[in-house]
Formats: structure tokens, C-alpha cells, sequence
């Protein structure tokens, strides 16, 4: 099993752990890329009948897929052109964060089933549970959005029965879970020549006043700090 990057390691062991200990992970741009758009965005403008524009577009395009009968075909169609970029450096941590006895748990935005798709297509359903936006009105509950985002993660991980102790996230959409369970790490994807986003200076200096730690991708290929590199 390839090696978790010493100083990730020091994350989570600086922590004193119950019996069922929690790792929790957003999916877009955290484990996978969300470069050049969200794979759920690019799913939805293949398969969708009207042109995506903005977030209600999406929103729009995704309550009607989800309402096709034919939708998990269309997903295991999307999946087999091989579209999405998984962060091997993040699967490391996966593996390691496995190894020690933690529960995995994806918490995004994406679609539940698109979720539950790439878990099993790109990660080996290492994740004990996934937890996606729902766009089919007979699964919605009335007091909770559809939307799998911000305050939305900590209620759906709640009715799930899920408290974090670690939580791993690349945006302000993740923050509420960080700040709820205390204890979280903002994924940075700072390489330019790889064509992934930057990410704004505001969220580290905001996630070194919370004390959050910040991890950069491209730190793994730095010779200068081996620490980083995984066999």
C-alpha cells in the first residue's frame, strides 16, 4: 500500500480517536478533478436536452435526467468513456486513512447516483457511504434542500448518523462541515501547468485562523520535500 504523506499523518494522530473513527470527504476537487468543469456538469450537458448555462441549468438538467428511466445506463455510458481524473496523491491518503480502521465517507454535491458511480468505477467502493445531492422528489425529505452543500452536508450527514472526526474538503462549501466537527483539511490544487484551478488566498489565511490545515497537490512532486512523495 503505497505510504500517506508523513505530515498527513500528523493531521490526524495529533487527535484522540473514538471507537468509530470518520473520515469525511467532498468529491469535486477534492479527490477528483473539477477541471475543465465538474464531471457532473459534463455528465449533465452529454446526456441533457437543453443548454446549461448556469447552476439552476444544472440544477434543471439534472431533475429531469434523474427522472429517465434510463439514467443508470446513461451513467454507465459516461463512465466507460473514462472521463475523470482521480488525485492519486488523495487515494493515498484514502489507503492510509483505510488501513487505520476509518470509516470512509464521501459527502458531495454531485448527484447521489453519479457518486455512488464513481466510487464504484474509480475508487473500488472504498467508501463506506456516499452522500450526493437527490433530485428525485419521491427520496426528498420537506425540511432538507436537494442540494448537498454547505449547511446541507452536516444535515444529511446527521440523518445519516454520521459525526466526523476528520474532514477533507477543497472550498467554502465544505466549511460548515469543517467548522462543525473542528478537525478539517482544505485540499489545494495550485499547479498551473496541470490546468487545475487556483484556489484564492483567502480560503488558507481564513483556514489558518480556524486552524485548519491546507495541503497542496503539487507538493507531492517537490523534490526539495520528500516527505510529501509516495512510493
Amino acid at each position: 500500500m503505497k505510504r500517506i504523506a508523513v505530515l498527513l499523518l500528523l493531521f490526524v494522530s495529533q487527535f484522540t480517536f473514538a471507537q468509530d473513527k470518520v473520515a469525511v470527504f467532498d468529491m469535486d476537487g477534492t479527490l477528483i478533478s473539477e477541471e475543465p468543469a465538474y464531471a457532473m456538469a459534463i455528465f449533465a450537458k452529454e446526456y441533457g436536452q437543453n443548454q446549461i448555462e448556469t447552476v439552476n441549468d444544472l440544477v434543471n438538467e439534472l431533475k429531469a435526467l434523474t427522472k429517465n428511466p434510463r439514467y443508470d445506463k446513461m451513467l454507465k455510458s459516461f463512465m466507460k468513456t473514462d472521463p475523470i481524473k482521480v488525485y492519486p496523491q488523495m487515494m493515498d491518503v484514502v489507503d492510509s486513512l483505510k488501513a487505520e480502521g476509518y470509516k470512509l465517507v464521501i459527502c458531495t454535491g454531485s448527484e447521489v447516483r453519479f457518486a455512488e458511480a464513481v466510487n464504484k468505477k474509480y475508487f473500488n467502493n472504498k467508501f463506506d457511504v456516499v452522500i450526493g445531492s437527490e433530485f428525485r422528489a419521491e427520496k426528498l425529505k420537506p425540511t432538507n434542500s436537494s442540494i448537498n452543500d454547505k449547511e446541507g452536508k452536516i444535515d444529511n450527514l446527521k440523518s445519516n448518523g454520521i459525526t466526523p472526526t476528520i474532514v477533507y474538503g477543497n472550498s467554502h462549501g465544505d466549511f460548515p462541515m469543517m467548522k462543525w466537527v473542528g478537525n478539517g483539511v482544505l485540499v489545494i490544487h495550485d499547479d498551473k501547468a496541470s490546468g487545475e484551478y487556483d484556489k484564492p488566498e483567502q480560503y488558507i489565511k481564513e483556514c489558518n485562523e480556524l486552524g485548519f490545515k491546507t495541503i497542496k497537490i503539487s507538493d507531492w512532486n517537490l523534490s526539495e520535500n520528500p516527505s510529501w512523495k509516495t512510493k
